[in-house]
């Protein structure tokens, strides 16, 4: 009759197991996080910045998680037991519980650090000679006012307003709204900005390759929301210029 199997013995081969199954899933975490799947690329310098914020706290993230789940499989099969016998009793471990607040507190101000950088980074004061353009929310649809050329781009819930910028110079934008809140949101900028009634947010980006992306309002804003669409056109220069003169009122 063959002999059971030592008990430390099949508690280190789980433990095994369980360090090359970690170690296996942190190496397809560390690829992903090197290799991120951008299904939509950033357009703009401010939306790398974020995206490079994006990563950092997902690489905070996968490493608690590695940390608490490889914590929680090795005290499963290290210390399980099948019959009714109570584990030792411990009151506490002072080290231990100071190791588990601080670590959280130093990853929390570390990130809090960075995002105030970014966002500080991100809303830096705009260059002269910025194009400004004016970003009137209404219910359903988008205005996209030029006041140095005199354009105005209004949509219809039919058509979808375009707002045109040249490559590699500042746009400046000024967002508000005419009745409730919207939201003004261009995915490819990983950023959206409230239109509120009254009041006006400041929005500033780069793009430096043409291009046209889609927008869209993010935040309900009644029955036509779904359908409060627009697009950025980005041209060069030469191109933005005879667009002006197309559109500017004669």
């Amino acid at each position: 009759m063959s002999q059971p199997a030592n008990p430390r013995v099949k508690a280190a081969l789980w433990g095994l197991l369980a360090a090359v199954v970690l170690a296996g899933v942190g190496l397809i975490l560390a690829w992903a996080v090197a290799n991120p799947l951008r299904l939509e690329e950033p357009v703009t310098p401010a939306a790398d910045k974020v995206f490079n914020l994006y990563n950092v706290v997902l690489g905070f993230a996968l490493g608690v998680f590695l940390l608490v789940e490889g914590a929680i499989i090795f005290t499963v099969l290290r210390f399980r037991r099948r019959d009714d016998r109570l584990p030792q009793q411990v009151h506490g471990n002072n080290k231990l519980e100071a190791a588990w607040t601080v670590a959280p507190a130093l990853i929390l101000a570390s990130l809090f650090g960075l995002t105030v950088h970014t966002m500080i980074d991100i809303n830096e004061s705009p260059p002269p000679g910025s194009l400004n353009i004016d970003v009137v929310g209404h219910q359903w649809v988008w205005e996209f006012r030029y006041p140095e050329q005199g354009i105005t781009v209004f949509g219809t819930p039919a058509q979808v307003p375009e707002m045109v910028v040249p490559t590699g110079e500042t746009i400046q934008l000024k967002i508000t709204s005419t009745d409730v809140v919207h939201s003004f949101y261009v995915p490819r900028f990983l950023r959206k900005l409230d239109a509120v009634p009254g009041h006006t947010n400041e929005m500033r980006f780069v793009i430096d390759e043409p291009g046209t992306f889609g927008g869209q309002c993010a935040e309900f804003c009644g029955l036509g929301h779904a359908e409060m669409r627009f697009t950025v056109r980005a041209v060069e220069r030469a191109e933005f210029d005879a667009w002006v003169q197309e559109k500017a009122p004669r």
